[in-house]
Formats: C-alpha cells, sequence, structure tokens
C-alpha cells in the first residue's frame, strides 16, 4: 500500500492508492500502482473555525434581533391589551362629566403615542433583520409551526404592517375628535368659561377607540407569539 498526502489551498488532500509488486524482464521486482481505493478531502482546522464563527455568529444575531422585536411587540401589545380590557371600560363607567372624561382619556392616550410608535418601528425592523439573517444562515431551522424561521419571523412582522392602516384610517378619525374635543375644554377652562361638549357622541367615541384599540391589540399579540415561537 502506498500513500501520498500533499497541501492545496489551505486544506489536506489525502489520496490512498493500491501498489503490488511485479516483476521486469529482468527478473527485478518493482512497485506498480493500481486504481485508486478512495480519497478523501479533509479541511482545516481554520477552515472550520471559520465556518463555525459564521455559523454561530449568524444564530447569535438572529436570536437577539428577534427577541428585540419580540420584547418591543410584546409591551405595546400588553399596554394595548390594559388599555382595551380595564383603562378605558373603567373610565367609561366612572360617571366622570363629558368634559372631564375627555381630558382624562386625552392624557391616557398622550402617554401610550409617546412610547407605542417608536417600539413598534424599533420591533418591526428587528424582525425584518432577524428574518433575512435567519435565510442567509447554513443552518434550516424549523418552528413548532413547521416554518423555517425566517418564514416565521416574516409573518410575525404582517401584524406590525397590518396595524398602520387600521391605524391611519380607522383609529385616527376617532382620535382627531377626541382631541378636538379636550382641546376646546381646555380652552375654555382658561378662558374660564365652560365648553360645550356632546356627552353622548363623546362617550360613543371614547368607546370606539376601546374597540379599535382592542383589535390592535390582537394583531401585536399575534405579532408576539410568531416571534416568540420562531426559534
Amino acid at each position: 500500500m502506498g500513500k501520498h498526502v500533499f497541501s492545496e489551498g489551505g486544506a489536506a488532500l489525502q489520496k490512498i492508492t493500491c501498489c503490488r509488486l511485479v516483476d521486469d524482464a529482468m527478473g527485478r521486482f518493482h512497485l506498480k500502482t493500481v486504481a485508486p481505493v478512495s480519497s478523501l478531502i479533509i479541511t482545516s482546522p481554520s477552515t472550520l473555525s471559520m465556518a463555525t464563527y459564521k455559523s454561530s455568529y449568524l444564530s447569535t444575531f438572529v436570536t437577539s434581533a428577534r427577541l428585540v422585536g419580540v420584547l418591543g411587540v410584546g409591551i405595546v401589545a400588553g399596554y394595548d391589551i390594559s388599555l382595551a380590557h380595564n383603562a378605558l371600560p373603567s373610565l367609561l363607567a366612572s360617571g366622570l362629566p363629558a368634559d372631564r372624561l375627555v381630558i382624562v382619556w386625552d392624557n391616557i392616550y398622550t402617554k401610550s403615542e409617546a412610547i407605542g410608535a417608536p417600539i413598534l418601528i424599533g420591533s418591526l425592523i428587528a424582525f425584518l433583520e432577524a428574518a433575512y439573517r435567519a435565510s442567509v444562515r447554513k443552518a434550516v431551522v424549523y418552528t413548532p409551526l413547521g416554518l423555517t424561521s425566517g418564514t416565521q419571523l416574516v409573518l410575525a412582522s404582517l401584524p406590525i404592517l397590518v396595524a398602520l392602516p387600521h391605524t391611519l384610517f380607522s383609529v385616527a378619525p376617532v382620535v382627531w375628535r377626541l382631541k378636538t374635543a379636550s382641546k376646546n375644554v381646555e380652552q375654555a377652562t382658561v378662558r374660564g368659561g365652560m365648553a360645550y361638549v356632546d356627552a353622548v357622541g363623546l362617550r360613543e367615541d371614547v368607546d370606539a377607540f376601546r374597540k379599535r384599540t382592542a383589535v390592535r391589540a390582537g394583531l401585536f399579540t399575534v405579532a408576539f407569539v410568531l416571534g416568540l415561537t420562531a426559534f
């Protein structure tokens, strides 16, 4: 048997061949190579380390970005659930006069508006970035839903995108009417007078805002669950 080892491009190539003794016309023996039995390419340790590092880096980045998206959309979903099923029903049942009720609603909405939009944008970017990184890594990971992690992360971003037109065309008109009423009450208070407020219409608008906030909470909850289970 004979074994020849040579280096090419940083990798070691081993070629194992069979040999047999043959005699020539002069009665001398020499080795004759028969067909190769097998060949084996062994990747160098440095190449293996680089591939392992790249795979580990991508997996870590996907996990980190996914958790950022999950955390952000989870915060907004929890806030909207609390708003739709606790704070606003309590406000409507409080028996406050319409002028006081709209001021309290305005304070609640202003706080949620300040934190909601930036967090949602960050979550959307994080989900899409994680989906891209998951699609380019070599290891294919399947979620409990039977989808690849990249596909499920894209699906997790869709409810956030759907919430944008819902907010713009469904929630925003109600918010505009309520904020206008709140501004009129504040201006009348500053002047020492009383503002006329349609009590029935105002309560209907607050209840409409509650219901549409509940729809948004449902969308964000779906995004949260999809992102959480996209391992």
